[in-house]
């Protein structure tokens, strides 16, 4: 073979080889990139123009961050002939929010190769909030907003439903709800709410047959219910009284209704009620 032939030979074969490298690089380049997919440090894979070569695949898989590489979903597996391009795309996973991909995971696009390539998605478990709660307050009140017992008040996630009732009273006539009260009957919400029950105090004999004050002694439950029968005793205005709590089986004393007279004082023209309230005993 001539010199100058052997020369032309050894050129066209660097040609070939110069072309192949050029379309390696140019396969090797991903369809699409995204920035949040690729956090973390991936392989960079390039076709292999191989033409004994088959199919390559690709795992896909969903793990999680919080229990050692848990898998979340079952992964999946494609396959295709070698050369092919491929794109895939993170799936939401309910409970889990994504972090990235695993370090050393194949980018989310990319080409088939000779071989298994794995995307790996990293998830981790959402923060779980505690549940909010609302107060309600219940209060039972006579016409100049004095409580006539103790006011009640509960604590319920927020959109629980509530339903609250008026009770009875000895003495007092139920009016209705009070002007800037919360319904009877609706929901927890953020802000504390109060359902406020009125009342009118009946009108009293301030006097008695032989021309005598009254002093009136009360014993009822946390809902304003009788649980003893009351005592009554008269005076003449300006002398003293004095009354004394009694034990009621069943029921242990909680504390003096916010409308009470003092359990110590003078006879007054209008009737004296002194109300003692309980508890019943778990």
């Amino acid at each position: 073979m001539k010199k100058g032939s052997k020369k032309i030979i050894v050129g066209l074969i660097g040609i070939m080889v110069v072309g192949i490298m050029i379309i390696g690089i140019e396969l090797s380049q991903p369809i699409h990139s995204n920035a949040q997919e690729n956090q973390f440090k991936t392989k960079k894979t390039k076709a292999i123009l191989d033409p004994n070569a088959t199919k390559g695949k690709l795992k896909v898989s969903y793990l999680s961050v919080n229990k050692n590489g848990k898998e979340l979903k079952p992964s999946m597996t494609i396959k295709k002939e070698i050369g092919s391009p491929y794109q895939v795309n993170r799936e939401d996973i309910k409970g889990y929010e994504f972090v990235g991909l695993s370090e050393g995971s194949a980018p989310t696009a990319g080409f088939f190769i000779n071989g298994t390539q794995k995307v790996t998605y990293m998830y981790k478990a959402k923060e779980k909030t505690a549940s909010k709660k609302g107060n309600l307050k219940v209060r039972y009140v006579d016409t100049n907003g004095v409580d006539i017992i103790a006011p009640r008040a509960t604590t319920e996630k927020i959109s629980t439903h509530y339903k609250v009732s008026k009770v009875k009273f000895r003495g007092y006539t139920y009016k209705g709800l009070s002007e800037n009260s919360a319904p009877a009957t609706g929901k927890y919400k953020e802000h504390e709410q109060e359902v406020c029950f009125e009342y009118q105090q009946d009108d009293f004999n301030t006097v008695s047959e032989n021309g005598l004050r009254k002093l009136i002694v009360r014993y009822v439950d946390m809902k304003g219910n009788v649980i003893r029968k009351e005592t009554e005793s008269t005076g003449e205005i300006g002398s003293s009284y004095e009354v004394k709590q009694i034990p009621v089986y069943g029921y242990d004393f909680i504390q003096l209704a916010d409308s009470s007279a003092p359990i110590t004082g003078q006879y007054s023209k209008e009737t004296t009620i002194v109300t003692y309230v309980y508890d019943k005993k778990v």
